[in-house]
């Protein structure tokens, strides 16, 4: 299904590495944002509500697949750099966890977009707006906007459903290209149930683990994902 066609343009939500190693493993980034995840369900609430292609972000870091590695455990030593992927042991936060017929998107890069499926994925569901949110702001937030800005999308940043290693960091991120590259948002109407609303304990994810877009499959899930509308 390409833009020039019958279907009407769709939104889609794009959550960025919301993963145990950049929240509940990261206290520099949950301290500073203790109201991040009340925020990034709001988010997600608001987007399923009104049937937007909600889609995953998760990192692979290895030194195979991401030769960025070397140097930048030179520069921070004190940093995690290698976080491996496994589907069959996947954690998620209890505030972040997705539901059947959503898609994820494996990277190994600081962004969504570089050797990624996301833009040929996100082009056959037709959208062409993006909204984003998620973890790090000034890091795989930004270079994955970045992308996607530079691939034609038009990029709408959640900035309350975002966080990062201090407000500082977060805020001068978003002033020096908010209203440059992306626009900066708010969400509306209230998390259900007028609070948090928590998807399950944190662990295994089983029949809700998305299915991961790949250069093969991006058509038929984006077709799966027209039917629904």
């Amino acid at each position: 299904m390409q833009n020039g066609s019958n279907t009407p343009s769709s939104e889609a939500l794009i959550i960025v590495d919301v993963q145990p190693e950049y929240w509940s493993s990261s206290p520099a980034v949950s301290s500073s944002f203790p109201e991040f995840p009340l925020q990034l369900q709001r988010c997600l609430s608001w987007a399923r509500s009104r049937g937007l292609c909600v889609t995953w972000i998760r990192c692979e870091y290895n030194n195979e697949k991401s030769p960025w590695l070397r140097n930048f455990a030179k520069l921070n030593p004190d940093k995690q750099a290698l976080i491996e992927f496994n589907q069959e042991d996947l954690l998620w936060e209890d505030f972040a966890v997705p539901v059947q017929g959503e898609a994820m998107v494996i990277k190994s890069s600081w962004n969504g977009v570089s050797n990624t499926s996301l833009t040929s994925y996100l082009k056959e569901c037709n959208v062409d707006n993006c909204y984003l949110c998620g973890l790090i702001t000034s890091v795989c937030v930004q270079h994955t906007a970045f992308g996607l800005f530079e691939s034609g999308f038009s990029i709408k940043i959640v900035e309350a459903a975002c966080a990062d290693r201090g407000r500082d960091r977060h805020e001068k991120a978003l002033a020096l290209y908010g209203g440059y590259m992306y626009e900066l948002v708010e969400v509306e109407g209230e998390a259900r149930g007028g609070g948090l609303t928590m998807s399950g304990e944190r662990g295994v994810v089983e029949d809700q683990t998305p299915t991961v877009i790949t250069a093969d499959n991006y058509e038929k899930l984006a077709k799966e994902y027209l039917k629904k509308r």
